[in-house]
């Protein structure tokens, strides 16, 4: 079997595994009629540092993935079936530029971080904008002065483009090619869908646009795998991908290539954790130096799915959900700090908190303090549904330990808006009514 038709059975094994779940909670639901039990995550667990260590070989992969398995195997009948599963990821970007003297004011989309950049379909200096279309034709237009705007190039990557960078003339593009796959039933009657296109590889492609009119491709650097999120910082651009384990009858390692030479990822290039439950995936981290594609990093976490992620100048905060072992709901978010500077990349630390995360705003990095805003969601079989609360989580970015926190926020409802500013957060929660909290973090401990 094809590696690509392997990545296929593997989402659709999850899924059918979701809807057995699904399945036996209606019949332990009808069955036991009077069982109201909340499971809750431990306090200790989420305030315990886990060393990061690295692997040193494919065996070793393979040994430590095959024991988690069979740990796993040991749980509840419930947490076999699930497992942790991917959620979605809010996007925000932002357009940054480099600001001559002679450039005209211009506007910018929302940022969360200043100096660091996020992709975006459409960039601007203030004098020439960069577009992307669906198609994956790019399209350069000198947009000033506005009586003189035109179409000076385009590009076309034939390709699905992700987002845009620019940055000292180079225009950095992220595509992502997908495969057609037509799947196969592994046994007769089964029923599977028609044609599905599965993500297969994501390129940060970069040219040379001193002269738009003329644009030249300098190189690009590709990795297998699906795309999580992605940053710029001065001259070096950061991406986070997901590429899932998945072992028939060897380990396999994520792969990237620097203009078409591919090579697999060294082990001792992988961090992990003794604790982490089941690893599911390969959380890869890139830096690429926007003025020599040659130049470029990669490391790794063995993990679950990335959810979101939250960067600094200086840290890379990656999170991922983990269902409580229960099916007690969300039970909390890992956290992993990657130091970055320029093309080093150290994981650092690794901590855990109750709940879940909405999205990067959720998320923060002050004074030395990384701060968290999570809701808890906890099912209570079979009569009073889902409960939920809030919380706020201030961690020591050096060891990710929690060092204070407030629980129990607007029980009932969920987050649906966080923001981090100096020493205050912001919460907006909801139910019926939409109320604003106002949380000041003077003293984080």
């Amino acid at each position: 079997m094809s590696p690509e038709l392997q990545r296929f059975f593997v989402v659709m094994r999850l899924k059918t595994r979701l809807y057995l779940a699904i399945m036996l909670l209606a019949i332990v639901a009808i069955a036991t009629c009077v069982i109201t039990t909340i499971f809750w995550i431990g306090e200790g667990d989420s305030e315990k540092a886990s060393l990061l260590k690295t692997f040193n070989s494919k065996d070793e992969i393979a040994s430590f993935i095959s024991a988690k398995i069979k740990s796993a195997e040991r749980e509840p009948l419930l947490w076999k079936l699930v497992g942790p599963f991917r959620t979605t990821v809010s996007a925000f970007t932002e357009v940054s530029a480099l600001i001559t003297p002679k450039t005209p004011e211009y506007s910018t989309t929302n940022i969360q971080v200043e100096g660091v950049d996020e992709a975006d379909i459409i960039k601007t200096d203030g004098r020439i904008i960069y577009t992307a279309s669906s198609n994956g034709l790019i399209s350069i237009v000198k947009a000033y002065p506005p009586e003189d705007m035109r179409v000076l190039s385009k590009i076309d990557v034939n390709r699905s483009v992700i987002g845009l960078f620019i940055n000292e003339g180079r225009l950095v593009i992220l595509t992502e090619e997908s495969i057609k796959i037509v799947p196969m039933p592994e046994k007769e009657g089964v029923i599977v869908p028609g044609q599905l296109y599965f993500p297969l590889r994501i390129s940060v492609k970069v040219f040379d646009v001193s002269v738009p009119e003329k644009p030249t491709v300098l190189g690009d650097v590709s990795f297998e795998g699906s795309y999580t999120s992605s940053r710029m910082i001065g001259n070096y651009v950061y991406v986070v991908l997901t590429y899932p384990v998945w072992m028939e009858n060897s380990t396999v390692l994520p792969k990237w290539a620097v203009n078409g030479a591919w090579r697999e990822i060294s082990p001792s290039d992988i961090y992990y954790s003794d604790s982490i439950e089941v690893p599911s995936s390969y959380t890869l981290i890139a830096a690429i130096n926007t003025l020599d594609i040659t130049y470029a990093t990669v490391k790794s976490v063995l993990t679950g799915y990335a959810a979101c992620i939250y960067m600094s100048k200086n840290n890379l905060y990656v999170t991922y959900p983990v269902l409580d072992r229960f099916l007690g709901g969300w039970g909390e978010t890992e956290i992993y700090r990657i130091a970055v500077s320029g093309l080093k990349i150290k994981c650092e630390a690794m901590g855990k908190v109750p709940g879940n995360v909405l999205n990067q705003f959720s998320m923060d990095e002050y004074d030395g303090y990384f701060r968290v805003a999570t809701t808890i969601s906890s099912y209570s079989l079979p009569r009073n549904g889902m409960r939920m609360e809030n919380n706020i989580y201030v961690l020591d970015a050096a060891n990710l330990r929690v060092v204070g926190k407030i629980e129990g926020l607007a029980p009932g409802e969920r987050i649906y808006a966080a923001r981090f500013m100096g020493k205050r957060c912001y919460l907006v929660t909801f139910k019926k009514v939409d109320p604003l909290f106002t949380i000041d973090l003077s003293y984080p401990e």
